[in-house]
């Protein structure tokens, strides 16, 4: 399947999330990264309300991080916020990752 997109911005989102990963594992854990088709059909817009019909590629991202609870959560996209330790993060990688 041929697939449409920017190999540049791909590539930053994937870095994003695999440094926040790395630094949700400081014991070592497991990173997958897996794509498989998707398809946004008239269903998928009514349940979702948005989204051009169309086949697309859907990639996915998961680790076994210590995870976040609800409160950060809520803030996860928010420009320049973060949960590292001062010095550590700029709180700017999810919300590129949103952006893009």
């Amino acid at each position: 399947m041929t697939v449409l997109a920017d190999s540049s911005q791909i590539e930053q989102v994937l870095m994003n999330l695999a440094t926040n990963a790395r630094d949700a594992m400081p014991q070592g854990g497991t990173l997958t990264v897996a794509t498989g088709p998707a398809v946004i059909d008239e269903e998928f817009r009514k349940k979702h309300g948005f989204g051009t019909p169309g086949t697309y590629v859907c990639v996915t991202v998961r680790d076994t991080g210590t995870g976040m609870d609800c409160k950060m959560l809520e803030r996860i996209f928010d420009p320049f916020f973060t949960t590292k330790e001062l010095g550590r993060g700029t709180g700017l990688g999810l919300a590129i990752v949103y952006g893009s």
